[in-house]
């Protein structure tokens, strides 16, 4: 789900053998090793972030919002 608690999955047809995360300013924050196409993100504070996946045929970029999400 977008936004997150820090908890992803992605999703593809294709082999994943890269992901990357990255800060508002481009500045790379996290090699992210992947399980089954799932990872997290739960140490990094509340905010906005950039997904970088690369495939072998195909780098793409996506948006992640991460929040704790506060049940009363």
């Amino acid at each position: 789900p977008n936004p997150s608690n820090g908890l992803f999955s992605i999703e593809s047809r294709l082999n994943i053998i890269q992901a990357e995360i990255f800060n508002i300013h481009g500045q790379k924050i996290q090699d992210i090793k992947t399980t089954n196409n799932s990872f997290s993100i739960q140490n990094l504070i509340d905010g906005l972030y950039f997904l970088k996946i690369k495939t072998n045929e195909v780098s793409v970029t996506k948006k992640i919002l991460k929040m704790r999400i506060l049940f009363q």
